[in-house]
């Protein structure tokens, strides 16, 4: 399209001399987005200044006559008439208004000037001096309708609408056959909920019109709106649903985008009465005819969308407001989730790191040769678990500090034209400022010194939550936002909402987009998941052998600070193949070795019991035999010898005879138990032993219980020594001193001392462990 040219408004615009108000609008439209004031603001006034002339019906009349030059006026009005509307058609109301009032105070009479100084009160939205304007115009001119009607409009601005319906009354009793009067009681009506009357007032104008023609689908359109005003929906849908069937029967093509733009005005009244559902409904429908339009469409709560969604454009935008100092954009903190990310890998890592090193010292050997927990299957898992969430968090700051780097905003929450827009360099929130239906803001403080401001946001279901540390910046900051919502508001109602400057950098289309799914998401990023996870298997790997060696290295200095032999034994038979296996053998070795070694000191040979034994073993030895018989005879009249008892007396026995005969260097010889009555063996070499159990509560005793012991050593079928001992013990009672076990006690320990072995018994019980089979060798 070429320049507008100044010379001619139908030039201006670009259409014909007879083209009707639906052409001149969208013309006007078309140009204005060619032509944004931002950018070409000498051609946007001239295109302006055309569009305000020729879209009104007495001045585009005027200028069809050829009378701007107002030649019925002398030339002092006419000047002045023509200095204001010059002066408005650039801006400056304020020399407009001057003008005017200079004009008046030589020439009160001319109603005209007071007329046109109303109509720049209006501009400047000072209704209370329009008011006074148009009082005295009335009262030069009490019948003309039109100083009425606007006297109404004025009231109405001010909130007098009792006096409003008065006024459009009076304009509408002067002149009931002009439409622009009614139209006006009925919008005062609707204001003041007379629903039935306003109707009624439609239906008798609508009775002048075919249905179907473009003013009989006007007044549908008011009809549609005083009925939503009204709260009767039902009637107002199928008003609007009549609307769009004769629209659609009309063949027009341009017929719907026109109804669909006037649709925007109860679209908006239901917005403000926080009737989002009603509204969006109503923008279905807009959309379902103008499917072309930016805005006309439903608006949801939230939207939330990938940032990457967003054009250049609109990105930079952005960025532009979120460098400005003094816009109305809120920095937000851009590092905030990978500061959390990283605090949580560390808290993982510091509990791997206890569960690996931590462990609290052992209660015993077995407890610390003991498999680690991080050894066992659920262990494994365990720390799998936590170094994958390692990885995996580690990896998410990764990509999120490659993301911001790349992104040009860092994160902030700025207010557009339509929305309240929360984005960061991956997600972007936009929140429709149409559905605002709540704004608190609560004062903090601390000891009556201020502290911040909150500030709760309701947008239908959506919450946004926002502080400020200046309270006087969040006052600022609330009451722009109500004013973008208004102007937002008063655009949509006007139909001018596509033509709004930055509108179309980030179009209501937006709405529509939904954010990836849950499994969309994880497969794009199924690179980062699979590096995180093989990085997850090296460091779990890693982790699981460093402990395990830490682990082995741990129970073998335990067995070290103990120094026992079941400490080493619990090391080799947990870990046979460790690290420290061969150490832990030769100090079980060197054990053996010292305690042998003590116990051969400690033997005392010349014992004559010891001196026997020894000349026994010696004799067996050279006959050619390896065994001792023993025999045992326990003589028991009153049943005080329990079940399995002799065989418990005869295998002590047969473990201190055969030590005795061990340390005489007859290893080759063992003790071997053999039946006899009353301890006779027959055998010629023999060690014979007889019990004789006599008291004792079994018998109706004392309740002491006396044994008579008599050991005999035989070799070669003399008798080589004799030993005898007494010993008694209570008959009551079950613990080691009393009843068999505790004379058997006793006569252990004369035993001991005639077999010379009572200074070896301790010494004895540390050889012990190393006897047997065991993983060390004997």
């Amino acid at each position: 399209m070429s320049e507008p040219s100044s010379s001619n408004h139908y030039a201006t615009l670009g259409v014909e001399r007879s083209a009707d108000a639906r052409a001149i609008k969208k013309a006007y439209f078309a140009l204005i987005r060619t032509y944004p004031p931002e950018s070409h603001p000498d051609e946007f006034k001239r295109i302006r200044a055309a569009y305000e002339v020729l879209s009104d019906a007495e001045a585009r009349e005027r200028y069809d006559a050829q009378e701007k030059g107002y030649r019925e006026y002398e030339d002092a009005v006419a000047a002045a008439l023509a200095a204001a509307e010059q002066a408005s058609t650039a801006g400056d109301e304020d020399a407009a208004q001057a003008a005017l009032s200079q004009a008046i105070e030589a020439h009160p009479g001319v109603l005209l000037l007071r007329e046109k100084l109303a109509a720049s009160y209006t501009r400047k939205k000072d209704h209370q001096r329009a008011l006074a304007a148009l009082d005295a115009l009335i009262e030069r001119a009490p019948e003309a309708a039109r100083y009425h009607l606007l006297r109404s409009l004025s009231l109405g601005a001010l909130g007098k609408l009792d006096a409003a319906e008065q006024a459009a009354r009076r304009a509408h009793a002067l002149a009931p056959d002009d439409e622009a009067m009614a139209a006006a009681l009925v919008d005062a009506l609707t204001r003041n909920e007379h629903a039935e009357e306003a109707l009624a007032i439609l239906d008798g104008v609508a009775a002048r019109h075919d249905a179907g023609s473009l003013k009989g689908m006007s007044i549908q359109l008011r009809r549609v709106h005083v009925l939503y005003q009204a709260m009767r929906p039902g009637e107002a849908e199928e008003a609007v649903q009549q609307l769009v069937d004769q629209v659609r029967a009309s063949g027009d093509p341009e017929l719907p985008k026109h109804v669909a733009s006037e649709l925007g005005a109860p679209a908006a009244a239901l917005f403000a009465a926080d009737l989002h559902a009603r509204a969006n409904h109503l923008l279905s429908v807009c959309r379902a005819l103008h499917p072309e339009s930016l805005v006309l469409r439903p608006y949801p709560p939230k939207a939330t969308l990938e940032t990457s969604a967003l054009s250049p454009a609109a990105l930079e935008r952005l960025a532009e407001q979120e460098r400005a100092p003094d816009g109305p954009a809120l920095r937000m903190n851009p590092w905030g989730s990978p500061l959390k990310a990283t605090a949580g890998a560390g808290a993982l890592s510091l509990l791997a790191y206890l569960l690996l090193y931590s462990a609290p010292a052992p209660a015993s050997a077995e407890a610390a040769a003991s498999t680690p927990f991080t050894g066992t299957a659920a262990g494994a898992i365990v720390m799998a678990v936590l170094l994958g969430g390692v990885a995996l968090l580690l990896s998410h700051v990764a990509r999120v500090v490659h993301v911001r780097r790349k992104s040009p905003i860092q994160g902030l929450t700025t207010i557009h034209p339509l929305y309240l827009v929360r984005a960061d360099p991956e997600q972007t929130e936009l929140y429709p400022l149409f559905c605002l239906s709540r704004s608190e803001g609560v004062h903090h403080g601390h000891n009556g010194v201020y502290s911040h401001t909150v500030l709760r946001l309701g947008f239908g279901g959506a919450e946004v939550s926002l502080t400020f540390v200046d309270g006087g910046f969040a006052q600022a900051w609330i009451d722009h936002l109500l004013a973008t919502r208004k102007r937002a508001l008063e655009l949509l109602a006007a139909g001018y909402l596509d033509a709004e400057h930055g509108v179309e950098l980030m179009p209501p289309t937006l709405l529509d987009r939904r954010p990836p799914s849950r499994g969309a998401r994880l497969w794009a990023q199924r690179r980062r998941l699979a590096a995180a996870a093989g990085g997850a298997l090296v460091l779990w790997a890693g982790v699981m052998v460093s402990g395990a060696r830490y682990a082995d290295e741990l129970a073998f200095r335990d067995a070290l600070t103990r120094d026992t032999a079941p400490a080493y034994d619990a090391y080799l038979r947990a870990r046979p193949d460790g690290r420290f296996a061969a150490d832990a053998r030769r100090a079980l070795l060197r054990r053996r070795e010292r305690a042998t070694e003590s116990l051969a000191l400690a033997l005392d040979r010349r014992a004559p019991g010891a001196e026997a034994v020894a000349a026994l073993g010696r004799a067996v030895e050279e006959g050619g035999a390896r065994v001792v018989p023993l025999s045992l005879a326990i003589s028991d009249s009153g049943g005080r010898v329990p079940a399995g008892g002799a065989d418990v007396v005869f295998g002590n026995l047969g473990a201190d005879l055969g030590a005795t005969l061990a340390q005489a260097g007859l290893k080759s010889v063992r003790i071997k138990r053999t039946p006899g009555a009353g301890g006779r063996s027959g055998e010629a070499n023999a060690i014979e032993v007889d019990c004789t159990l006599t008291g004792g509560a079994g018998t109706g005793g004392t309740g002491q219980l006396d044994a008579a012991w008599k050991v005999r050593v035989i070799a070669g079928g003399a008798e080589l020594r004799s030993f005898a001992v007494t010993t008694s013990a209570s008959a009551a009672g079950t613990g080691p001193e009393s009843g068999l076990a505790g004379v058997y006690a006793q006569f252990v320990q004369a035993l001991l001392a005639d077999l010379g072995l009572q200074g070896v018994e301790a010494l004895r019980r540390q050889i012990a462990p190393y006897k047997g089979s065991s993983p060390y060798g004997n």
